[in-house]
């Protein structure tokens, strides 16, 4: 939202631009010069959506047409051009090549792309595109991609222009901006707390709206069946969502004729039976023994967190006897684990949506009001 008025500020109002682009992803395969390469991609991408409004506004990055036709022609065709954008020399030379040059990729186009940039957003205050790096848990225990993010502190991350946010859940985040070369360059983290069980109805409820086809539209999880879900699997949106399209799919097999106060028994039937097969799934009933499910209910009864130093509140006589309780439990993906850097780096233990529902299934905890 806040991305939205700054860009629709700027279109309205004049003033410095902050364009928002996609968010980029790392991956464990990702290096330092990969994630760069997509980047400048994308910010190439943004340079030529906005073009006309950014040169209604003053704002010069010459060489764009041919960039945006190396960008989207499979092939580039016989013509010789030469050109020369903010001093970074290039070729398109004649015949018949491959867009994927990997000469121009890896060196002409990025020169050609932080040229703008340079030209565009010579300092901090003059705007430039927000850049998001959403989930970050995907690095959780990739060392070599947290090498790699941390590398790209004196280049993509330095780079005009570029507004950076990093985003991630369950405490990633302030464990990666806390490494040697990243802490100086990055602010302190925002901690968001989950969207209250309320306020989710109500953003699904909207989010229904501008999707209905009409008025007679009928979502197969209406907004208070989505807060139902969100709640049971412990405020996890992401994982709410994909529940909701799962039950969605299969309603439309089993039930396509139910109407919505049938769907709502059906749900809350098809939520347990989710969390019974996984707990008698074959793996599950091989690593958990009735010690560790003994952990699991008093774990789920005391609000789905822990760390081992409680150990004594969960019957265990040392923290290394309730490790390996958790082991499995975290084996078959009940619970889940997690460093906080600002508890001193203690491991948090957590049940996981899957975790919740089991937890549900048998017994331990009921159903949210």
């Amino acid at each position: 939202m806040a991305q939205y008025r700054l860009w629709r500020e700027f279109t309205e109002d004049g003033g410095p631009p902050f364009i928002p682009i996609k968010p980029f992803e790392m991956r464990s395969n990702h290096t330092a010069t990969s994630f760069t390469k997509s980047v400048m991609f994308d910010v190439a991408h943004a340079f030529i959506e906005h073009r006309r409004v950014l040169k209604e506004h003053g704002y010069n990055f010459p060489g764009s047409d041919r960039v945006e036709e190396w960008l989207s022609n499979p092939m580039n065709r016989s013509r010789a051009v030469g050109a020369t954008v903010m001093g970074v020399g290039a070729t398109f030379s004649g015949g018949r090549t491959s867009n994927t040059s990997q000469g121009f990729t890896d060196h002409g186009f990025p020169g050609h792309v932080l040229a703008w940039l340079e030209e565009c957003f010579p300092e901090p205050a003059s705007g430039g595109f927000i850049c998001t790096i959403d989930n970050l848990e995907l690095l959780r225990t990739a060392k070599a991609s947290i090498n790699a993010l941390e590398s790209m502190r004196d280049s993509v991350f330095s780079y005009p222009g570029l507004l950076w946010i990093l985003c991630g859940a369950n405490h990633v985040t302030r464990t990666l901006v806390q490494t040697p070369r990243l802490r100086g360059r990055l602010n302190d983290p925002i901690e968001v707390p989950a969207i209250s069980e309320g306020q989710v109805g109500e953003v699904i409820e909207r989010r229904l709206q501008v999707y209905a086809l009409g008025n007679s539209s009928d979502a197969p999880v209406d907004s208070d069946n989505f807060q139902f879900i969100y709640a049971v699997i412990g405020k996890h949106l992401r994982d709410a969502f994909k529940y909701a399209e799962c039950f969605s799919a299969w309603l439309q097999r089993q039930h396509p004729d139910a109407s919505r106060n049938e769907r709502n028994v059906i749900l809350r039937s098809w939520l347990v039976n989710k969390g019974r097969d996984h707990e008698n799934s074959q793996g599950v009933q091989l690593r958990v023994k009735e010690r560790a499910w003994r952990l699991f209910d008093s774990l789920a009864s005391a609000g789905g967190y822990c760390i081992y130093s409680q150990h004594m509140e969960f019957n265990f006589q040392n923290t290394e006897s309730m490790r390996q309780q958790m082991v499995r439990l975290s084996d078959v993906g009940l619970v889940r684990q997690d460093t906080d850097v600002a508890a001193r780096g203690r491991n948090v233990m957590s049940l996981t949506p899957i975790g919740w529902l089991v937890a549900r299934a048998r017994g331990v905890v009921a159903d949210p009001a």
